[in-house]
């Protein structure tokens, strides 16, 4: 958010509040490490073979794209609930409530090529 100017208005302070909580929540946590920021690139492809889960916390966007790009590269999605996101993707994906203790879903290939495969048959065209 710090490097959206709008995200600092009166609209969203709230909002921005609780960006800087998190911030020093993960920058006090052992696991502080595991978090990465990434800015703005055109290497989509290269950077989702880097990630293993996807995570959509937006509720100020379109179809939320990212979602699907990142599983088709078989990456775990953590979808926060916005409208129709049930529609879209997997519902045991979508948490509606995320606990303080939250553990995201175990990591395996086997899961990988399934979320591969969701996104083979839902998210592609043929020609």
């Amino acid at each position: 958010p710090h490097d959206y100017p709008w995200m600092k208005g009166p609209k969203f302070a709230d909002e921005f509040v609780k960006y800087e909580e998190q911030d020093a929540r993960i920058a006090a946590a052992q696991w502080k490490d595991n978090v990465i920021f990434d800015g703005h690139g055109n290497d989509m492809p290269e950077w989702f073979q880097n990630i293993g889960y996807i995570l959509s916390t937006s509720d100020f966007e379109g179809s939320h794209q990212a979602v699907a790009e990142g599983m088709a590269s078989g990456a775990i999605p953590i979808i926060l609930p916005w409208a129709g996101a049930e529609t879209v993707y997997p519902k045991k994906y979508v948490y509606e409530n995320l606990p303080e203790d939250f553990e995201a879903p175990i990591f395996d290939m086997a899961k990988s090529k399934s979320i591969m495969e969701y996104a083979k048959h839902h998210f592609t065209t043929s020609h």
